[in-house]
């Protein structure tokens, strides 16, 4: 096996050992940033509300390559796992753990890539985004959204590990949440044509999205 292989496996191993149910770290965060400082990168925290997400970089010119991922997953109870929901197991040449394809295998990938980056001069400055609290709510990535509207350096590129069963994907499934208001006209029932019911006008205005 590789020594690069050998080295992502271990850290998804360190990862996916990691209880980080959304919203918890577990020391993803922590365990992330060690390895990359180890290899030249810089780091800055971003705060929102009580989550504290990295952002990574080792160069500081333009065009920006970023990697971009996210280390809490989703909860395990009630559910049946006939491997260890929290240990990466091997089994008939797959690997089974909650987090192994969402997505703490590509972290894992991502900042072996990082390391093995380190051997070589970039011809492009080498960014990492990682947050935590995303599987509920995105709350995590808003600092990194809010971050990137002021940076002064906005990546040219960026790979998202998300799983798309290993085909490439240039688009992801978007979000829009709207708030409409309904308003009626009250009247007595004895004069209900003069009057406008506001559950009507939800109806039709629902019916016509």
């Amino acid at each position: 096996m590789p020594k690069e292989v050998s080295s992502t496996l271990a850290l998804a191993i360190d990862l996916i050992g990691r209880e980080s149910v959304t919203p918890e770290d577990a020391g993803c965060q922590p365990l992330m940033q060690g390895r990359l400082t180890d290899c030249g990168f810089t780091h800055e925290d971003m705060v929102f509300e009580d989550t504290i997400n990295m952002w990574s970089r080792r160069g500081n010119e333009a065009p920006v390559f970023c990697f971009a991922g996210h280390t809490d997953v989703v909860p395990v109870e009630g559910q049946v796992w006939s491997k260890p929901a929290f240990k990466l197991t091997c089994s008939d040449g797959k690997y089974f753990g909650r987090g192994t394809t969402d997505m703490k295998g590509f972290v894992a990938c991502a900042i072996a890539a990082a390391l093995k980056a380190k051997q070589r001069p970039l011809k492009a400055p080498l960014h990492l985004a990682f947050s935590y609290d995303e599987e509920i709510g995105c709350q995590g990535v808003r600092s990194m959204i809010d971050m990137l509207q002021k940076a002064p350096l906005r990546p040219a590129m960026c790979i998202v590990g998300e799983p798309t069963s290993l085909a490439v994907a240039t688009g992801h499934k978007g979000k829009i949440a709207l708030k409409a208001r309904c308003i009626g006209r009250e009247g007595h029932s004895a004069l209900a044509p003069l009057a406008l019911n506001a559950l009507h006008l939800g109806c039709d205005f629902i019916a016509a999205l």
